[in-house]
């Protein structure tokens, strides 16, 4: 279980970064797609939101924000952080069986965290619940071949 004091480690050292990342991602997005209307985002494995206010910068006509986050007390500090209505849920992305429809599927350095089966399964309700899907982990050797391997699967 992290403390808090890891949490705010987090802030202050990996939440700029990430947040970079995934507004570059999000640049790519649109740039890809320019009549990509993003209207509903789901980010799954939200932490404090770090995705969820760079999605806000690339996509500001949101209107509806749902984020699962498993640990409360991120879901807490995201609260903090944030002046948005975003609907938090705290979810146990082991367990999910479903997901919600949504415009943008976001899932930010999180993925890995889960079981190969569970991301299989995550994947396939990604694709089947979302417009756009986005995958991002970290520029490591693990994070580039679970990405390869993700790419590959959702081409099949």
């Amino acid at each position: 279980m992290a403390k808090d004091s890891h949490r705010l480690a987090y802030l202050s050292a990996r939440f700029p970064a990430t947040f970079a990342a995934v507004s570059k991602v999000l640049f790519e997005v649109v740039s890809r797609f320019p009549s990509f209307n993003c209207k509903t985002l789901l980010d799954l494995g939200s932490g404090p939101g770090t995705a969820v206010f760079a999605a806000f910068q690339m996509f500001p006509r949101l209107e509806k924000i749902t984020a699962f986050e498993e640990d409360k007390s991120l879901i807490a500090l995201g609260k903090r952080l944030s002046n948005h209505p975003i609907d938090w849920q705290a979810v146990d992305l082991e367990k999910v069986d479903t997901l919600p429809p949504h415009d943008l599927i976001l899932m930010s350095y999180s993925i890995g965290e889960l079981s190969e089966k569970r991301r299989e399964r995550l994947l396939e309700l990604a694709l089947l619940f979302g417009k756009v899907i986005v995958v991002i982990e970290p520029g490591t050797p693990v994070g580039f071949e679970r990405i390869r391997k993700i790419r590959s699967d959702l081409i099949r």
